[in-house]
């Protein structure tokens, strides 16, 4: 008997099913995305200022983030949690506003093939998975094996703000690149591999790592992209994706590890083996028909 899952849609070249469908669209979509975007980096540009000038910080986040780049992340406090994880939501909003001028197909494409759009089923399946396979080795990696390397971090508020930005900030990021730039991409070259090495060449040109950190991006880009296309959709990768990056948050925030663009072997290697245990268990899921 025929798998259901068998008969839905490729995810990567779904966009070309839809009659309203032209390619140059994704272009339009892309355009208006980074116009939105740049406004509502403006107003999480104020907030943040208007936030720091109520709390009296002497210092500013945001003079240290166009300082220090990438290695002055801070998921900590309010401010911080605002200013890094704050500005990349926004790339959602952005997304979604921009889908909805241009109406070249329904949002809920780009969230999966199945035609139902987002399955928190799915989700909540992936995240427990996630949680085994990559959540647990990096926090037992981090705490048993390097142990504390410094002071806690997190005030009240900046733990609250991380929870909650934190895993947006992971999905719009999926939206963004294995959505919008993967499906596009191969809806123009009808080569799934394509689509998948493109997207995530445009997804390392966004994290400015030393040669290892990059290598382990484009690992992990790549990985990300067969994930959604083994699911059929974005709630596996973004399962993935926000147990991997709440799990760092949390362990630097709590004085175990550091956000930092010098990246080791030893951390590659780990997210190399994670990553690669995740598609193949949920290559498994996908033919026995567990997942859609």
């Amino acid at each position: 008997m025929e798998n259901v899952t068998n008969r839905i849609p490729d995810y990567i070249v779904y966009p070309t099913k839809f009659r309203t469908y032209k390619w140059w669209k994704p272009i339009l979509v892309a355009i208006l995305t980074g116009v939105f975007y740049f406004l509502g980096s403006i107003v999480n540009t104020i907030v943040v200022f208007v936030i720091e000038l109520l709390c009296g910080s002497r210092t500013s986040v945001l003079s240290i983030l166009m300082i220090k780049g990438y290695d002055g992340f801070n998921v900590y406090t309010a401010p911080g949690a605002i200013a890094t994880e704050g500005s990349v939501v926004w790339l959602m909003v952005a997304l979604i506003l921009a889908v909805n001028i241009v109406k070249d197909r329904p949002f809920s494409s780009y969230s999966s093939s199945s035609g139902n759009g987002w399955s928190w089923g799915i989700f909540t399946k992936c995240f427990l998975l996630a949680l085994v396979i990559c959540g647990i080795p990096i926090a037992a990696n981090n705490i048993l094996i390097d142990g504390r390397i410094g002071p806690q971090q997190f005030t009240l508020a900046g733990l609250i703000l991380c929870t909650i930005l934190g895993p947006l900030q992971c999905v719009a990021e999926e939206y963004i690149f294995r959505g919008l730039f993967m499906q596009t991409f191969g809806s123009w070259f009808k080569v799934p591999i394509v689509a998948i090495v493109l997207q995530t060449m445009v997804f390392a040109s966004a994290h400015p790592y030393n040669f290892v950190g990059v290598l382990e991006i484009y690992v992990v880009g790549i990985g990300l992209g067969i994930i959604a296309w083994l699911a059929k959709g974005l709630e596996s990768s973004c399962a993935y994706h926000i147990v991997n990056n709440m799990t760092l948050f949390y362990l630097t925030g709590f004085g175990f590890g550091e956000i930092k663009t010098q990246v080791g072997w030893r951390d590659f290697l780990l997210t190399f083996a994670c990553i690669v245990v995740y598609i193949l268990v949920l290559d498994k899921m996908s033919k026995k028909g567990k997942l859609r």
